[in-house]
């Protein structure tokens, strides 16, 4: 394999020790330039990445040829072609950052041309299925997320940092903080609405969603599906430490498959057999849901509720920006011109909108049966 892919090249390491200062600045200038978080923490990671290949080394010492070195061994290690271009982007803009505070005569990342984004079309769902997702929810909380993502096509990270103070239930509209701090009025239908007002029981202040925390029995045995496939009991039992202290270990057992078991109830008496060998009580009851009012739900929580919601009712693989597709997907198929899905989206230039319009085959055969001489269909 060629060196350049399993080495690493040793610049002469008189590093400049405000290196982790400059990291530090880089990033709150970027947080007032209106970087969001997401991009923040990818611009941290990119840079973090790159001066760990190079071992601390003094920035002015860097040339294109090494920066190339450094791509050729992200590809070898199976990062995407985006990848690339989103940790050469964040390279360039740290560089930029370095030269205006004169700590470098010029930007070596500059003369390393960006290829394009490859953008794939997007991933929706039918309606049939954002109605099945939207039942499988299992919490009042869990279904108003939902509603509220199909409602208003809003990012995940808009829908985190959504406050009740934001809602005008007269408007039926919610404000949102988009990228680049930008903020703007989404409408919420009637179904989001009342999802709204039922999970929110009259609180009047505060973060919309809330992170949720289970509340366990002292009951210690417990029951799982793993994978899809395998009933797992688990149980914790403890173990005496050398200094005389004890600690608990958490300990599973398969006890057959989903086809050996093909209910919960049946697979919950298997384990409560097994369970009764090991000494352990039984089957915790169902976790007790209690809600922090000081925290508001994160994206992963989110993204982990959506998934589990798809897995129960067999769909694929299903996250928070599928939604947004389908959203904007839904809205073309049923007439929305593409200036009122770009503001309602809040894209910046309509043609990150229209990309919806190579999804939308039932919005293209509109447009040809009213536009083309011989396309139109028989009456």
């Amino acid at each position: 394999m060629n060196s350049l892919l399993t080495q690493r090249r040793k610049i002469p390491t008189n590093c400049d020790t405000r290196i982790g200062a400059l990291i530090e600045d880089f990033l709150i200038y970027g947080e007032q330039r209106g970087y969001s978080p997401t991009t923040l923490k990818s611009y941290r990671e990119a840079v973090t990445d790159f001066l760990n290949f190079f071992e601390g080394a003094d920035l002015r010492t860097i040339r294109p040829r090494d920066i190339r070195q450094w791509l050729r061994w992200m590809m070898s290690r199976g990062k995407k072609r985006n990848t690339l271009t989103a940790r050469l982007y964040a390279i360039r803009a740290f560089f930029d950052r370095a030269v205006l505070l004169d700590l470098m005569l010029s930007n070596p990342a500059r003369k390393i041309p960006i290829r394009a984004y490859q953008r794939r079309l997007p991933d929706f769902l039918s309606e049939k299925e954002v109605v099945s997702l939207i039942e499988a929810a299992r919490s009042l909380r869990d279904r108003a997320i939902l509603e509220t993502l199909y409602a208003t096509g809003c990012r995940v990270s808009e829908l985190v940092g959504m406050r009740i103070e934001d809602i005008r239930w007269s408007d039926r509209t919610v404000k949102v903080l988009g990228k680049g701090s930008k903020e703007r009025l989404v409408p919420l239908g009637s179904k989001a609405i009342q999802a709204l007002r039922v999970y929110l029981k009259g609180r009047t202040s505060g973060p919309i969603f809330l992170q949720e925390t289970q509340m366990h029995c002292t009951q210690r045995g417990g029951l799982s599906l793993q994978r899809g496939k395998y009933w797992t009991a688990w149980w914790r039992e403890y173990q005496k430490r050398p200094d005389g202290g004890v600690r608990w270990r958490l300990r599973g057992n398969t006890i057959g498959s989903i086809e050996e078991f093909p209910t919960r109830e049946l697979a919950r008496k298997g384990a409560e057999e097994f369970l009764a060998l090991k000494g352990v009580l039984g089957i915790r009851p169902h976790p007790r849901i209690s809600a922090r009012p000081d925290r508001a739900i994160d994206t992963t929580a989110v993204s982990r509720m959506l998934a589990e919601a798809a897995k129960r009712i067999g769909l694929r693989h299903v996250h928070p920006h599928m939604l947004r597709h389908t959203f904007a997907t839904h809205l073309l198929d049923n007439g929305a011109d593409l200036v009122s899905i770009k503001n309602l989206l809040g894209h910046s230039d309509i043609s990150t909108t229209q990309i919806y319009t190579h999804v939308s085959f039932r919005h293209l055969q509109k447009v040809m049966n009213l536009s083309h001489p011989r396309w139109q269909e028989p009456k």
